[in-house]
């Protein structure tokens, strides 16, 4: 009884983090942590939050908000959306939702550091569209895998912060969000590491 109710907890547990660390509100907390503890604290209040929104409208809210709606209209499930058949139709709305917030950071002229964050996710979203096309692979774990290495890089870069317990922090919580999508039988180990290393691969890509 013990054991049937400690699974039951893991799972509800694993349900939440699932689905507080998307891989769609990652680029916002990546930005949001940037201002925080990199040189980048020092740039005008107005000009952080002008960026933070751009990340938030265009590239949490609006593909969330058009998803929502497609499959409304559609009258799917949630888990019939991710399908193999069918999730491709996520995919392509993010990624135009993404391209116009790169437009929107551009126009703004953003520091091309910052927009670095929303390359590195529009690659991830590109690389997990065509792989999925064949076999599974977590983006979820693809966007974590993201933030770990552009979290490296700028603090290769001269930018003036100690990334050390940042690093232990995000190392820590992609392993809790890898093991939430085993444990929720979405992704294999496989699958995970994979995903994690695209997105290690996609921060390299947007910097050089």
């Amino acid at each position: 009884m013990n054991t049937i109710k400690t699974k039951k907890t893991i799972t509800i547990w694993a349900e939440v983090l699932n689905a507080i660390f998307t891989p769609i509100i990652l680029p916002t907390i990546c930005v949001v942590i940037l201002f925080m503890v990199s040189n980048f604290s020092v740039f005008p209040n107005d000009n952080k939050l002008l960026t933070i929104w751009i990340f938030f409208a265009y590239s949490l809210l609006l593909p969330t908000v058009l998803i929502a709606l497609f499959t409304l209209y559609q009258g799917w499930t949630k888990k019939q959306l991710f399908e193999k058949e069918r999730r491709t139709v996520p995919y392509a709305i993010a990624i135009v939702c993404y391209l116009f917030c790169y437009y929107m950071l551009c126009r703004y002229q953003i520091i091309y550091h910052i927009r670095c964050v929303i390359i590195t996710a529009l690659i991830i979203l590109v690389a997990c569209s065509l792989i999925n096309q064949k076999t599974n692979v977590s983006t979820h774990s693809a966007a974590m895998g993201g933030a770990t290495g552009l979290l490296v890089i700028y603090s290769m870069q001269h930018f003036q912060f100690n990334p050390i317990w940042w690093l232990c922090l995000i190392i820590i919580l992609s392993g809790v969000i890898g093991s939430c999508q085993i444990v929720l039988h979405r992704h294999t180990f496989q699958e995970t590491f994979i995903g994690y290393c695209v997105g290690v691969i996609a921060a390299i890509l947007s910097i050089i």
